[in-house]
């Protein structure tokens, strides 16, 4: 890969890594940070990597670091604060926060499973490429990651409903 290659995986991807690192931890700056993080490790590698293989690259270094985000800080449990609000309060919740507040009840890989398929609209294979898995494993995984998404949503409508 040439430094002009390099700059136009960041042009090309960098917006759509940004958004996956955001949908993950909700915060702005820290999602900045990955995607600087990804492309400063691609441009460590940017002798060994093809241009045609940056995406999965990038993708599969920020999954990485996002993986290593939440061993570190071991995120606090929003629900909790949502089950403290009272009725009327929640109500005011719209269905997107709801469905982020599921999403963040979630397993880490369950998560990310939801968001890569659901939300950014990979396909399986992609999905495989950028989670070190096999389609096969990509389809369960994300089957179970949709059951599991399901009920947390179920459990926030029978609390409030």
């Amino acid at each position: 890969m040439t430094i002009e290659e390099f700059k136009i995986s960041v042009d090309e991807f960098g917006p759509r890594l940004l958004q996956f690192a955001l949908r993950h931890i909700g915060d702005i700056d820290m999602a900045k940070d990955l995607v600087q993080e990804s492309y400063i490790a691609l441009l460590g590698k940017i002798e060994d990597v093809e241009p045609a293989k940056a995406k999965p690259f990038l993708f599969a270094v920020i999954n990485n670091k996002i993986k290593d985000f939440y061993k570190l800080r071991k995120n606090t449990s929003e629900l909790s604060d949502f089950h403290k609000t009272s009725s009327a309060q929640a109500a005011d919740y719209e269905n997107k926060d709801i469905v982020k507040l599921a999403l963040s009840k979630l397993e880490p890989m369950e998560k990310q499973l939801i968001i890569l398929r659901d939300l950014e609209g990979y396909n399986y294979e992609e999905i495989g490429a950028i989670t070190q898995l096999s389609p096969t494993q990509v389809k369960v995984y994300l089957f179970r990651a949709r059951k599991s998404f399901k009920q947390q949503v179920i459990k926030m409508e029978v609390y409030y409903g």
